[in-house]
């Protein structure tokens, strides 16, 4: 069986306003999330308000009465702000969720030709007099870390990302489909320029991720 590969991968990050600076996050109340087949998972109906703000307050409403009332819940889910998504830890096939908060508006990013993403996991060493000479490890903390390039530009300004916890998405499949993508919430911690003699000038931005990446199929 032959290798699958991605084609044409991009890179979208939050969307610009008018003078070309990051455009702010949009309030959003009481919108509706479908629920998934498995009871527990909730993905937010509007695709425009799918990425949101985690500096800001979210507020997340359950009903198990068809909508008449709702109730905030402060726990027993977890929120994955890059793709609007909310995971309960116990399903219930009655129970309909909602959520407040604010969304960026997310673009491609045109120019960044590569971008690279890495997941660590460090490793404990556990090893005893037991493990006769053997180093033995078990995982403990995971983070994620993501780059992009592009050639450089001066008219392509990224200065307002430094230091701002932004949602971002790698795709990895063709242009045509844009279904294949990793997204996640991170620092932009570096912006770095590299003037080569004799070669283009390109620019590098670095993410520090702030909680899980997720690899979407759809």
């Amino acid at each position: 069986m032959a290798a699958i590969t991605g084609q044409y991968g991009a890179f979208w990050g939050p969307k610009k306003d008018q003078n070309g600076k990051l455009a702010s996050s949009v309030a959003f109340a009481e919108e509706t999330m479908t629920r998934q087949a498995d009871n527990k998972t909730y993905i937010i109906d509007d695709p425009d308000l799918r990425y949101w703000d985690k500096a800001k307050p979210l507020v997340v409403e359950e009903s198990t009465d068809n909508g008449s009332s709702w109730t905030p819940v402060a726990s027993g889910f977890t929120v994955q702000h890059a793709g609007g998504v909310v995971v309960f830890d116990e399903a219930d096939a009655t129970r309909d969720v909602r959520v407040s908060g604010h969304a960026y508006e997310l673009e491609e990013k045109m120019g960044f030709f590569s971008w690279t993403l890495t997941i660590d996991v460090v490793q404990h060493e556990v090893a005893n007099f037991q493990t006769d000479g053997w180093v033995e490890n078990v995982p403990g903390n995971k983070s994620w870390t993501a780059q992009a390039e592009q050639h450089w530009n001066s008219t392509d300004k990224l200065d307002d990302w430094i230091g701002e916890l932004l949602p971002v998405t790698f795709f990895v499949d063709d242009q045509s489909t844009r279904k294949w993508r990793y997204e996640g919430v991170g620092y932009i911690s570096q912006d770095a320029v590299t003037t080569p003699q004799g070669d283009l000038v390109t620019r590098t931005i670095q993410f520090s991720g702030d909680g899980p990446v997720w690899r979407r199929t759809g």
